[in-house]
């Protein structure tokens, strides 16, 4: 878990294990609405009006990214009708869960901008894709292990969706990602 400015923390799926800082959550005592991002690829989203309809964690399960005994489904605010549902390690949720104000957990996938047709966004061995022509098109988080992986999912996706020709934005490891991607989109954006 890495603290992040404006009174938000970042749990992060590292090493095959979930690693959080207790002090990090501690930081967040005397935050009114502490905001988490969780970086995982256990992510889903789901229309807001299909939430009542199964459990967070059955929801990741449809989708073959159900949560392990270890871990915890949860869900993030409704944003333009869409929730974002992950699973986060159960330490990390109980821990979060002592706070004295509710945690507002959110996902990279929820972090698009109406400007940008494409967001590619890497963390911690995470690929975060979005398309957005105004509305979601596509929303997918998928765990990389290199480079090669990582051209493989993008041309992948842009043989669906041909995103070569749309405007994209890199974010995270924004460097690696334009250094792999700059000469293969019309109009990179480096965040």
């Amino acid at each position: 878990m890495t603290k992040e400015a404006n009174n938000k923390v970042s749990i992060r799926l590292m090493s095959g294990g979930h690693s959080f800082s207790e002090a990090d959550v501690a930081s967040l005592r005397d935050v009114a609405h502490p905001e988490v991002e969780v970086i995982t690829h256990k992510t889903t989203l789901v229309p807001e009006e299909h939430l009542a309809m199964a459990t967070p964690a059955e929801h990741l399960q449809s989708v073959g990214l159900a949560p392990t005994a270890e871990e915890v489904a949860v869900c993030s605010a409704p944003e333009h009708g869409i929730v974002a549902i992950m699973a986060i390690a159960r330490s990390a949720a109980e821990a979060l869960s002592a706070l004295p104000h509710k945690v507002n957990y959110t996902s990279p996938l929820l972090r698009h901008t109406e400007d940008i047709e494409v967001t590619v966004t890497l963390h911690d061995g995470v690929l975060y894709v979005t398309i957005a022509q105004p509305e979601l098109r596509m929303a997918e988080a998928i765990a990389v292990a290199n480079d090669s992986d990582i051209l493989y999912y993008i041309e992948s996706i842009n043989s669906v969706y041909n995103i070569y020709g749309m405007r994209a934005r890199v974010k995270g490891e924004s460097k690696r990602l334009y250094r792999l991607l700059h000469r293969l989109f019309k109009d990179l954006v480096c965040e």
